[in-house]
């Protein structure tokens, strides 16, 4: 019940009425996105030049003018530059109402390895930024080519908004840091009285069809800081002390028992990895330990789609992938540390002690360490999954 109140309230956001220039919104108003959707999809980010839409599909015209734009989008599909001005091509195209809906349509009936973003697709970004503390830069929704809501929100001031449904928008402002802004009122009359949802012109958003992943959206991509139920991993901060406890007591510690690697999250001794495999404070999260068949389900398909390299993430400049960076593990006394481009994680299926190792020089090979002898005091990382 908590961990649904807790979803519940993140989706509560306030939308910047105030900063409509026209003043036709003058109070503040607390808006949700509502879980439209099929709770099952699992669709991710793609990972194109921005992540938007930028065609101009058959059936959907190009308007040039603002007095155009408001004659014709509450009667067909149609599209614009920024400003309706070509000159802004470079922003990217913005879209009706009547063309988010067709080419959403489009998309689907055309078996494309690309879908619109809608609701629970925007419900996995808003977790993203929110709880998992991504960044709009991370994420490819640092592009801000304006939007047009009765005025002109400006790219200049760094303004972006995005078709949700027929009944929501969600918009980004540089002054707001990226936090983003759900408006679900767009379906409501406008002074002029028409529809205020039939006038806009938004970007759309687009993901990875389902059918083209190899379930990287099941992977928990961030750093893991967990400690088990109640708190029982004894955190470790010098190397007397790991091996001191390391066979009794399920511990965990930075990268070389430092403070200043805590952005990588914590390397795991072999109890501590066993005690998280049955956690339940995880189950409860929807989480589990990611073992050695999900990895291998997981490069075997890559391999099969010619995308394994993508998961590789080893100059540290895409978090929006799988995330598969340099990081830290312990063994035989020494520490392996991130400069040396090593990705070590726990593996092991029942009570293995395995680990993976993977190189971003040779990504091919996969370093399998397993059988370790008893003073070798191992600790790796370890990555979660959701649970099916």
């Amino acid at each position: 019940m908590k961990n649904k109140i807790s979803f519940l309230l993140f989706m509560f956001v306030i939308h910047a009425f105030a900063k409509h220039a026209n003043g036709l919104y003058p109070e503040s108003k607390i808006s949700v996105l509502k879980e439209l959707g099929n709770s099952s999809s699992r669709e991710t980010i793609a990972l194109n030049s921005n992540g938007n839409y930028n065609e101009i599909p058959y059936g959907v015209e190009l308007i040039t003018s603002e007095e155009d734009w408001l004659l014709f989008s509450p009667q067909k599909a149609c599209c614009c530059y920024y400003m309706f001005d070509e000159k802004y091509k470079n922003l990217g195209l913005l879209y009706n109402l009547k063309a988010f809906e067709k080419i959403k349509n489009t998309l689907v009936n055309q078996s494309s390895d690309e879908r619109v973003c809608i609701d629970e697709q925007w419900k996995n970004i808003f977790n993203d930024l929110k709880f998992k503390r991504k960044t709009v830069n991370q994420l490819n929704l640092n592009v801000y080519p304006g939007y047009y809501d009765e005025v002109w929100y400006k790219s200049e001031e760094m303004f972006s908004g995005y078709w949700v449904n027929e009944h929501t928008l969600v918009s980004f402002s540089g002054d707001n840091l990226g936090e983003p802004m759900v408006d679900d009122f767009i379906d409501t009359e406008t002074s002029n009285g028409v529809l205020r949802n039939t006038i806009l012109a938004l970007s759309i958003r687009l993901t990875e069809s389902k059918s083209n992943q190899c379930n990287e959206s099941k992977w928990f991509k961030d750093i893991v800081n967990e400690r088990g139920s109640k708190n029982t991993i004894k955190f470790i901060t010098k190397s007397s002390d790991w091996e001191k406890y390391y066979y009794e007591t399920p511990c965990c510690s930075y990268i070389n028992f430092d403070p200043m690697y805590e952005d990588y999250g914590l390397v795991y001794n072999l109890k501590a990895y066993e005690l998280l495999k049955d956690d339940q404070a995880l189950k409860e999260r929807g989480l589990r330990i990611a073992t050695e068949k999900d990895w291998m389900a997981l490069i075997t398909c890559c391999k099969n789609k010619g995308t394994y390299p993508s998961l590789f993430n080893c100059d540290e400049t895409n978090y929006a992938g799988f995330n598969l960076h340099p990081n830290g593990y312990y063994e035989s006394y020494s520490w392996t540390l991130p400069t040396e481009l090593n990705i070590g994680y726990w593996v092991g299926e029942g009570t293995e002690k395995k680990a993976y190792i993977f190189n971003c020089n040779s990504k091919e090979d996969i370093q399998i360490k397993e059988g370790f002898s008893y003073n070798s005091y191992p600790g790796f990382m370890i990555r979660l999954i959701r649970l099916d």
